[in-house]
């Protein structure tokens, strides 16, 4: 699932408001902006991938370390980089594996 992303405002540092996508909310709870998230239901786990922050972010917001999410939120946590080679490793055709995406138009936003 694709949680919700920032839109900024033309070309400023300023974003319109942002609230995180009603699904990915639901089933994950995370209130974090461009996070990803994977059920394995095989496995019986959640994973959450976040995008990675350097350090310069810290000038403007609070950047949280991967250990940080995964106590706040309390599953296992990659960084958003890393969710093709995960995807590619764990859901191959081999593997015999399906793969179910939320996608569509939300009924409520229209989004």
């Amino acid at each position: 699932m694709k949680g919700a992303v920032e839109v900024p405002i033309h070309a400023t540092d300023v974003s319109y408001p942002s609230y995180q996508e009603a699904f990915f909310y639901y089933v994950f709870g995370v209130i974090e902006m461009d996070c990803y998230g994977f059920l394995d239901i095989a496995n019986e786990k959640a994973i959450l991938f976040v995008p990675k922050m350097n350090n310069l972010m810290k000038i403007w917001m609070t950047v949280m370390s991967k250990d940080e999410f995964a106590t706040k939120y309390g599953y296992e946590v990659r960084y958003v980089d890393e969710l093709a080679e995960y995807m590619a490793t764990n859901c191959s055709a081999a593997s015999n594996t399906t793969v179910y995406v939320n996608r569509g138009i939300n009924s409520d936003s229209k989004l």
